[in-house]
């Protein structure tokens, strides 16, 4: 746990963080999709920017020359609305549709309508 949160939470309370998966433990994998990438743009930078040789091995987006960059004010500064009108903001007593906390160790259970514990 980093600094700025390891003196919020007592060893007692246990570790607070869900993962949007329902994933209590941090060992699942999460991705998410962005659409409306330029094709070329974004191949190149899969085929170019991965350079053990510079900063791109290491994540630094300024260094591919493909992507252009935008100051980070003005990223923060473009916000669309939202399209579905739901609580966003935390804490929350559980996530999201058919989703419960699954701590593990052995796979989590992949629930539908059918079977959602209440």
């Amino acid at each position: 746990m980093s600094d700025k949160f390891a003196s919020r939470w007592t060893e007692a309370d246990g570790w607070p963080f869900v993962y949007a998966t329902g994933d209590a433990t941090g060992y699942s994998f999460h991705g998410d999709f962005q659409n409306g990438w330029d094709v070329n743009v974004l191949q190149n930078a899969i085929d170019y920017c991965n350079n053990p040789n510079d900063d791109t091995i290491n994540g630094v987006a300024d260094a591919c020359s493909y992507f252009k960059m935008i100051p980070a004010a003005q990223a923060q500064s473009c916000q669309l609305s939202s399209v579905v009108q739901e609580g966003v903001d935390g804490p929350f007593a559980k996530l999201p549709g058919c989703n419960p906390i699954q701590a593990g160790p052995g796979d989590a259970t992949l629930y539908t309508d059918d079977n959602c514990p209440a």
